[in-house]
């Protein structure tokens, strides 16, 4: 009974995962495929595939394994996917590119590639092998129902937390990125060759900016990054967004550090505090 119930567990406990992460990759297709094509690795013919393939795989391998249904054959194509996204990771790793992964979509919960990642991904990869060796256990279906219901409840407090510490995610110091104010803002633009940088969407860019700034949305990256394809990499860049806390400004301070980008900075204030104070 212990044993049924403990891989009844492991197995609602990756789905449920899995799932998560396909739905929220699917919630934001763009940022997941400009995500793709930061990395640098992916052929830009199967950038589009891949896209929609990986989060429809996640949500569909997740759905099975908390439904119970052809559990050998689903671990076994999810060990697979987590194979290839370690070594993806180590990749990057190796090149220094310690950036958004896009793993749980728009969510900052555990989204910036790292060695951690690599033991996370390595735990379920265990968990994975354990589902298979045990694969012909017997699971009682009312158990499996209750279970699911704590996972959401569980789910639902965490993306919670994720929103009301969202400030606090955001304040974590970035190597290469400095948080800077209104007046520190001014001196650099009046006293060195500084790129002002706006990475709200183009409708709140066309609609009004701040005079000067160009658009380099975070959500249409490499559609846009042509405007500074070639600058000087030490060049003083300056972003401001929407507000802080939306914390579209500093994931575009790191795509721009992936581009080899020495001097970041991000206004704290928001566009709305500018337009009050300047």
């Amino acid at each position: 009974m212990k044993k049924r119930v403990i891989i009844l567990i492991i197995r609602n406990i990756i789905g449920f995962i899995f799932l998560i992460s396909g739905l929220l990759k699917l919630s934001d297709l763009i940022l997941f495929y400009n995500t793709l094509v930061s990395f640098q690795i992916i052929p830009k013919y199967l950038l589009n595939i891949i896209t929609v393939l990986i989060p429809s795989i996640e949500i569909i391998c997740g759905i099975f394994l908390l439904l119970n249904i052809f559990n050998k054959f689903i671990s076994f194509i999810l060990l697979c996917l987590l194979i290839s996204f370690n070594l993806i990771i180590i990749i990057l790793i190796s090149n220094n590119s310690y950036i958004y992964c896009g793993c749980f979509g728009p969510v900052n919960i555990f989204n910036t590639i790292s060695f951690y990642k690599i033991i996370f991904n390595s735990i379920i990869m265990i968990c994975l092998l354990i589902s298979i060796y045990f694969n012909n256990i017997k699971i009682n279906y009312f158990m499996n129902i209750k279970i699911i219901s704590i996972f959401i409840i569980t789910f639902a407090l965490i993306i919670n937390l994720n929103f009301s510490y969202e400030k606090l995610y955001i304040s974590i110091n970035i190597r290469n990125i400095s948080l800077i104010d209104l007046k520190e803002a001014l001196n650099l633009i009046n006293n060195n060759n500084a790129i002002l940088i706006d990475s709200r969407n183009n409708n709140s860019y066309n609609k009004e900016h701040i005079p000067g700034a160009l658009n380099l949305p975070f959500n249409n990256f490499e559609g846009h990054f042509k405007i500074l394809n070639n600058k000087d990499r030490n060049v003083n860049i300056i972003i401001y967004n929407d507000e802080l806390e939306c914390s579209s400004g500093l994931n575009l301070a790191i795509r721009l550090i992936q581009k080899k980008f020495n001097n970041i900075f991000v206004i704290k204030e928001s566009y709305e505090e500018w337009k009050r104070k300047i």
